[in-house]
């Protein structure tokens, strides 16, 4: 009898870690050892509850099990519409995550995350390759074009300029926008249609004077957003993103459509 009691009491012990293996506490992924890819989050879709068919408002996403989106298990889920992992205008935008097979997943839950998985994707990461997953209302697209789980090609860094790319991401939209700069005063994107990803080019700088990008429907001056005051400094990288539900401009929706910045490095 003694010996059955210990075999018991040895299984639920073995039940009890296995079922919390994902509840471990996780590695920082801002580390980057030999072997890393470098990966941007950023939550754009303003329909993903009906993309995936469930609650996404919020969730967690793990890269091969391991919560990528936070580095504390039992926090609250770090991804919702707007968000941006890493946080926007910090160093660097990119974390670190082992390259090679991944197996990508959105799951709800907090302490528990393998509560329920929303979606998943395998993607094959290179090493000090660097990458954009922006979630959008196109997630579900089986091309990683459209899906927008992007290669960035960072273009090296010159004295006197910034870096800059666009990615139209309001995939409800139903013709091309123009992006107007009034510091260059003209267009520096035109017709510029939904799913739009450019490369990044060089800008001239100057830290004493801001940008206002006004977005417009190509070839008009009708104007559907306005990002003002923005300033973009020599040596760095920016993406300007056109997000949210193009057919709404409430200033009280928070999934309205939007041009926003953000650093990649």
């Amino acid at each position: 009898m003694k010996k059955i009691n210990i075999l018991v009491i040895l299984a639920a012990a073995l039940t009890g870690l296995f079922s919390c293996k994902r509840d471990m506490a996780l590695k920082d992924p801002a580390n980057s050892p030999a072997g890393s890819a470098f990966i941007s989050l950023i939550d754009v879709s303003p329909n993903l509850d009906n993309v995936l068919n469930a609650s996404a408002d919020t969730f967690n996403v793990l890269f091969n099990g391991v919560k990528v989106t936070g580095n504390t298990p039992g926090t609250a889920a770090a991804m919702t519409f707007g968000s941006i992992y890493p946080f926007a205008g910090t160093a660097n935008g990119y974390a670190a995550v082992p390259a090679g097979n991944q197996q990508i997943e959105f799951v709800k839950g907090f302490n528990t995350l393998d509560s329920l998985v929303l979606a998943t994707f395998h993607e094959t990461l290179t090493a000090g390759q660097y990458y954009t997953f922006m979630i959008t209302d196109s997630i579900n697209s089986t091309r990683d074009s459209a899906r927008m789980f992007i290669k960035d090609v960072l273009p090296p860094d010159t004295l006197g300029f910034y870096n800059l790319r666009f990615v139209n991401a309001a995939w409800n939209d139903t013709a091309g926008i123009d992006i107007w700069s009034k510091r260059n005063s003209g267009n520096i994107y035109t017709n510029a249609k939904p799913g739009t990803i450019t490369g990044f080019s060089a800008y001239a700088s100057n830290w004493l004077l801001s940008d206002t990008l006004f977005v417009r429907r190509t070839g008009t001056h009708i104007g559907l957003d306005t990002l003002n005051t923005q300033y973009f400094y020599q040596l760095r990288s920016y993406t300007l993103v056109y997000k949210g539900n193009a057919l709404s401009n409430k200033k009280t929706d928070p999934k309205r459509r939007h041009l926003i910045a953000y650093v990649n490095q």
